[in-house]
């Protein structure tokens, strides 16, 4: 069973070796024509808090997501950090009865274990790119009951 540590671990080595790549391809040119736009780099999640991985052996899991216009995804949570990139549209995300507002080119953290809905208040649907930050054996999404 993999510890945190070395989840930890694998992420960083991920995380360096794209730094190294998008700093290789703006110093010195050798990576031809490819153009690196940074998107995030952040400690924290959406609501200001660090976020931590789960144990066991690492899982990735990313999705291309859309939803409508004038859908809702009811309330639930997430057992893991979730990366989300807004390709297109505007949603709204409740956290405790607090709602913020997402546009297309915004990226953010979502927290573990933290009850949420989303909504497409939009007259155009919302594609977003997801990745799970996770381990094996958990769930991507767990809906909770009112």
């Amino acid at each position: 069973m993999a510890t945190r540590s070395h989840t930890m671990r694998i992420f960083m080595i991920i995380s360096l070796a794209a730094a190294s790549f998008a700093t290789a391809s703006q110093a010195d040119g050798h990576m031809g024509d490819l153009q690196v736009q940074p998107l995030l780099r952040s400690s924290e999640t959406l609501l200001g808090t660090e976020f931590s991985y789960p144990e066991g052996k690492a899982l990735i899991t990313s999705a291309l997501a859309t939803l409508p216009a004038g859908g809702v995804v009811p309330k639930h949570f997430h057992p893991s950090p979730m990366y989300v990139h807004i390709l297109e549209g505007v949603i709204t995300s409740e956290y405790n009865g607090k709602t913020m507002t997402f546009m297309a080119g915004d990226t953010y953290i979502k927290p573990a274990n933290e009850n949420h809905t989303v909504r497409n208040l939009g007259i155009n649907d919302v594609k977003a790119i997801l990745v799970s930050i996770g381990a094996e054996g958990l769930k991507l999404t767990i809906p909770v009951k009112d």
